[in-house]
C-alpha cells in the first residue's frame, strides 16, 4: 500500500497528465537512444571505416552488400581511425551542448517547454539518421564526416537538455511537497532504461546489424508524437508565475559574506529584502555568483553533487572507448560485450 501511494499522482486538472506523459517520454527517449548508444553505433562506425580501409588494401573481403565480417575490422589502422572519429564527435557534442544550453533555456521560457522539447527530440533523431545515411551511402561520404553528426545537437540540445526540459515541466505542475518524489520516479525510469537498453541493443545487434536502428529510430518517431500532445506548462511571458515559496529560505540562509559587495555610507541603492538580509542590486551578476559561492561553502552537498554529475558523465562517455578496447584486446564481437 505504501508503494502504491508513493507512485500515485494527485494533481489539478491542468497538470494531471503531464507527469505521466513525461514518464512515457523519458521511457521512449531512453529506449530509442540508449539502445543505439554503445554497440550498434560503434559497430556501424567501425564498418564504415573498415570498408574504406579494405577498399584500398583487400577489396575481396567486402561482400556485394558492403558488409565486412567484424573479425577483419580489428586491425590497428581501422581502430585508430575509429577512435579518432569517436573522440572528435564526443568533443563536438559536449561543445555544442555547452554553447546552446543557455539560448535553449531562453527559448523554453519564451516559446514554451513543449516547443523546446520537440526541438530536442528532432535534433536527436537527426543525429542518428545522419549516422545511418553516411554509413549506408558509403560511396558518397567519407567516414570522417561522421563527426558532423554532433552539430545536430545544436537544434535542440543533447540528452542533458532533454532531462532539463522534462524536469522543468514536472516542476511547473507539481507542488513543493510532491516535487522531489516525482523527480525520483522520473530519474528511476532513466536509470532502469540505461541499465536495460545497452543489453537489448547488443542482443538485437547479434540478430542483425540494422534491427537496433529500426527499433530505436521508430521509438524516437513515436516520441515526437507523444511530446506534441503534452500540455504546455510554462507560464505566459505577459503573466509570469510568482516565484515558488521554497526560494525564500534559499536566499535567507545566506549569511553576510566577503564576496557580497558593500555599499558606502550615504549611498542610496535599491535593495531586495529576503528575511533578515538586504542584498544590493547594483551588480546582479556579481551578487548571484557571491550567493552561489557562499551557499556552496556552507552546504557541502552542492559541490559533492556536482562532482557526482561530473564523474557519472565521464564514465558514461567512456563507454564507446571501453567497447572498442575490449573488442580489440580480447577479440570479442561488439554484440558479445554487453
Amino acid at each position: 500500500m505504501r508503494t502504491r501511494g508513493y507512485f500515485c499522482f494527485d494533481y489539478s486538472s491542468t497538470g494531471r497528465l503531464v507527469p505521466w506523459l513525461c514518464g512515457i517520454t523519458v521511457l521512449l527517449r531512453g529506449f530509442g537512444s540508449d539502445i543505439l548508444v554503445g554497440a550498434p553505433v560503434t559497430r556501424l562506425i567501425e564498418l564504415a571505416v573498415c570498408r574504406q580501409y579494405l577498399g584500398i588494401h583487400n577489396p575481396d573481403l567486402i561482400d556485394k552488400d558492403g558488409y565486412v565480417d567484424e573479425v577483419h575490422c580489428k586491425v590497428d589502422d581501422v581502430q585508430v581511425e575509429m577512435a579518432l572519429i569517436l573522440g572528435v564527435a564526443g568533443l563536438l557534442s559536449a561543445l555544442v551542448e555547452l554553447l546552446v544550453s543557455m539560448p535553449l533555456g531562453i527559448v523554453a521560457d519564451r516559446r514554451g517547454r513543449r516547443f523546446a522539447l520537440i526541438l530536442n527530440v528532432v535534433g536527436g533523431l537527426c543525429y542518428y539518421l545522419w549516422v545511418v545515411i553516411v554509413c549506408v551511402f558509403y560511396d558518397l561520404f567519407p567516414p570522417r564526416i561522421l563527426v558532423t553528426c554532433s552539430l545536430f545537437y545544436g537544434i535542440g540540445g543533447g540528452p542533458h537538455m532533454f532531462s532539463a526540459f522534462i524536469l522543468a515541466m514536472i516542476a511547473d505542475v507539481t507542488t513543493e511537497q510532491r516535487r522531489t518524489r516525482h523527480f525520483y520516479v522520473v530519474q528511476s525510469i532513466v536509470q532502469v532504461v540505461q541499465l536495460i537498453s545497452p543489453a537489448v541493443g547488443s542482443l538485437f545487434l547479434g540478430i542483425g546489424l540494422w534491427i537496433p536502428f529500426y527499433v530505436g529510430l521508430s521509438a524516437m518517431v513515436v516520441l515526437i508524437g507523444v511530446v506534441s500532445i503534452i500540455p504546455e506548462t510554462a507560464a505566459s511571458p505577459r503573466n509570469p508565475a510568482p516565484l515558488p515559496a521554497e526560494q525564500d529560505p534559499l536566499l535567507g540562509c545566506l549569511a553576510p559574506s566577503p564576496f557580497i559587495p558593500t555599499i558606502s555610507p550615504g549611498h542610496t541603492e535599491r535593495t531586495v529584502v529576503t528575511n533578515e538580509h538586504e542584498l544590493p542590486l547594483a551588480h546582479p551578476m556579481l551578487l548571484s555568483r557571491a550567493q552561489l559561492l557562499n551557499l556552496a561553502s556552507r552546504q557541502p552537498i552542492i559541490p559533492l553533487s556536482l562532482a557526482t554529475f561530473f564523474f557519472s558523465n565521464l564514465c558514461r562517455g567512456a563507454l564507446s572507448v571501453l567497447l572498442q578496447y575490449v573488442s580489440k584486446r580480447y577479440g570479442w564481437s561488439l554484440s558479445q560485450e554487453s
